[in-house]
């Protein structure tokens, strides 16, 4: 935006602008907005709109008057205003009002954006409805929108959705409008989910109840976990599905100290604490890579009852990080953190121990099952911060020294939504075969870790001990692969063939490298794994963690996954528990 002259407010009030009709020209395409912009107290608002939409990267260029001053928008904010100047009615009404951050907050007051985070949350609580901007008409977004509708009436009426009740026309507009860049902007997630305020999916002309969204989406979920049918488009928004459950998380809370996801709410992600609150958004974009944290806050004290700490707009990226970092550490006691460093991401810091929370890589997907295993035995946490925010201590046992690594079958973000056969088939016959050779070792099928045959292990090894499907579950069989037929000369099984089994293969172990430890124990981890890294397991985490050893200190380098490591085996070892000093 251009200078606007912004007067000072106080520190509990907010700015509201608001629709100036000034001849029935307004009305006509080619006139410029007009606008005012007036303070009021936040308890004492007239009613008014909050807008939740996404700024985009585009140069400001679109041009509307506030009080008199020119004033210069995104393209996307503006196209929503033309669309609200057309539907409102010509008579001025508090329809007119509406809350938009990058009008009623001044950007370029550090002070006053920071005080006007902390209002957040009760912004969009006290607005008397929310619309969810997913920007202009594309060319199938009313089929998407039309289809919800549809749908939402059949499940009303009882009806189960099956997949003959979606068009092909219908599955592509879907698949597009989960593709939409608003799914994927943190600051969207806590204005989307605000609890108890009626909210209104908005594209171009198109128009539904959030909840209605809802509905429909959960019905073609449901649908698609029943089904399991793997295809290029994919009908179901899962960035919507997590907005609706975390408004319902939020719903129930009252600020009370203790809580935990109620699982009655249907909620498939953990919200409890803001290490869960981390992960649960770990994907997401901030233009300000501090808002990564910030943007949490309006949620963690609907669950918690407070801020987990202050916010100070005015800090360094990784001065903010560490802070969140030590918060979980300290006062959270949750050495799941850990689980989200690595050696593949792009540092935030110096310090191995603060994750970059704008630039997560995970190489496999163990964060999400991690409640599954019990490396540690469920021994408790020790955890200590020391020298000044600089090293954390923490206590463990070491299990074994990296001897021999495999690359991963791709590297983060490849063709990852795609599946592409005729992209995949000659990648996948290559790496398949080259994993067989180096887990065989120019053997057959043996006896692994006095327990299981090797053949086993390798299944449980690139299905990460899970069975097939979208559920989460160790109960029941995993799938199996061909390791020592392929290692003694026969083809590698084709892509088309085993799709569904090489999209769980992809997804969960994908990007990981295979190792064997000095002792003979597989696993997998992080691409930066090398020979003399050290395996150890932490007391308070349920995942094996990779570590080096440096001139003074110990670094991460990632979790891993050990086939007959996960369930506590460590702790019966004749190895002795250390304290490791990480920096």
């Amino acid at each position: 935006m251009s200078i606007y002259p912004y007067q000072k407010i106080p520190a509990t009030h907010i700015r509201l602008v608001r629709l100036v009709r000034e001849s029935p020209r307004s009305h006509d395409t080619d006139a410029i907005l007009s606008y005012e912009l007036v303070s009021y107290p936040l308890e004492d608002c007239p009613s008014y709109m909050a807008l939740s939409y996404t700024w985009g990267l585009d140069t400001p260029n679109q041009h509307i008057i506030i009080d008199g001053h020119d004033v210069i928008v995104q393209d996307n904010l503006y196209s929503f205003l033309q669309r609200r100047h057309k539907s409102l009615p010509q008579a001025d009404t508090g329809e007119a009002f509406l809350w938009v951050d990058a009008i009623c907050i001044n950007q370029s007051d550090m002070r006053e954006k920071s005080l006007q985070l902390t209002l957040m949350g009760e912004i969009y609580k006290r607005a008397s409805h929310i619309g969810l901007w997913l920007g202009e008409n594309s060319h199938d977004s009313g089929v998407a929108i039309d289809c919800w509708l549809r749908l939402v009436d059949k499940v009303r009426q009882g009806e189960l959705i099956k997949p003959s009740d979606l068009s092909v026309k219908e599955t592509r507009a879907l698949d597009n409008l989960a593709l939409r860049n608003y799914w994927l902007r943190v600051w969207v997630w806590q204005e989307a989910s605000t609890p108890n305020t009626p909210s209104y999916i908005l594209c171009g002309d198109k128009r539904i109840a959030l909840e209605d969204a809802f509905v429909a989406n959960d019905a073609i979920r449901t649908m698609m976990l029943t089904s399991y049918r793997v295809t290029k488009l994919i009908p179901w928004v899962p960035k919507l599905q997590a907005m609706y459950e975390l408004a319902l998380i939020r719903s129930s809370h009252t600020g009370t100290e203790e809580c935990t996801n109620d699982s009655s709410l249907g909620g498939t992600a953990d919200w409890d604490s803001l290490m869960s609150m981390l992960f649960a958004t770990r994907d997401l974009l901030a233009t300000d890579p501090r808002d990564k944290i910030y943007a949490l806050f309006p949620i963690y004290r609907d669950i918690r009852g407070r801020l987990p700490f202050r916010v100070c707009d005015g800090k360094a990226v990784e001065e903010t990080y560490r802070d969140a970092c030590t918060f979980i550490l300290q006062k959270e006691q949750d050495l799941r953190l850990f689980l989200l460093c690595n050696e593949s991401s792009k540092p935030a810091s110096s310090q191995s121990w603060i994750p970059n929370f704008t630039h997560l890589i995970q190489p496999f997907e163990i964060f999400r099952s991690q409640g599954l295993f019990d490396a540690s035995g469920s021994k408790p946490p020790s955890i200590s911060v020391l020298d000044n925010q600089r090293l954390v201590k923490v206590r463990g046992v070491r299990v074994d020294p990296i001897n021999t690594t495999h690359r991963g079958l791709s590297r983060p973000n490849e063709q990852e939504s795609t599946f592409d056969i005729e992209y995949w088939e000659p990648r996948f016959r290559i790496w398949f075969r080259s994993i067989s050779k180096f887990i065989a070792k120019g053997e057959g099928d043996r006896n692994y870790r006095r327990s299981i045959q090797l053949s086993e292990a390798a299944d449980q090894l690139l299905s990460l001990g899970l069975c097939p499907g979208l559920k989460l579950r160790r109960t029941g069989s995993v799938s199996h692969w061909p390791i020592f037929d392929v290692a003694a000369g026969a083809d590698p099984p084709q892509v088309e063939q085993v799709r569904s089994e090489f999209v769980d293969l992809f997804l969960r172990v994908g990007h990981a490298s295979l190792f064997w430890t000095a002792h003979g124990y597989l696993g997998l981890g992080d691409t930066g794994i090398r020979n003399g890294d050290i395996v150890v397991v932490l007391y308070g985490l349920s995942i094996p963690m990779v570590l080096r050893r440096t001139a003074l200190f110990w670094r991460i380098i990632g979790p891993c996954f050990i086939v007959g490591m996960m369930d506590g085996e460590a702790l019966k070892l004749r190895a002795w528990e250390e304290e490791f000093t990480i920096f």
